[in-house]
């Protein structure tokens, strides 16, 4: 967990990934439902929303912005290879245009807009809902 929560508070990382209700560091735990894939590039998160869909985040280090659609492709169909996993769904916030733009080159479609649903300076954004489906991929 130690090289998890060190990814996730990068300070390049930690901003795009947190709001103003976050605590300012990261300290998470071992947990057996949620699956932490990790690599040179970054980490990627999934925790379960449902018996067969999970919710995904990803923490790609700066060096590694735009050079990880296969780190991440691997770890979807790691994902969808080694457990009951059929959807895969991200929360992304309106302001990280570059993370929509990479979710929709991997192939995530539009599944709808979470309004008002994350804070970041003092200011309320929405949030852009992605989904994958194991049979899409």
């Amino acid at each position: 967990m130690d090289i998890v929560n060190e990814i996730m508070s990068h300070p390049e990382i930690f901003p795009l990934i947190s709001d103003d209700g976050t605590p300012n560091e990261v300290s998470l735990n071992d947990s057996d439902l949620i699956y932490y894939l990790y690599g040179n590039e970054g980490i990627v998160v999934y925790s379960p929303i449902s018996s067969i869909t999970y919710e995904t985040h990803w923490c790609i280090l700066p060096e590694y912005w735009g050079k990880s659609t296969n780190f991440i492709k691997e770890s979807i169909q790691w994902m969808f290879n080694n457990t009951e996993c059929l959807k895969i769904e991200g929360r992304i916030p309106e302001y990280n245009r570059r993370a929509y733009v990479h979710a929709k080159k991997i192939g995530f479609k539009d599944q709808g807009n979470s309004e008002n649903s994350i804070m970041k300076h003092g200011k309320i954004f929405d949030m852009k809902i992605v989904g994958l489906e194991k049979w899409g991929v």
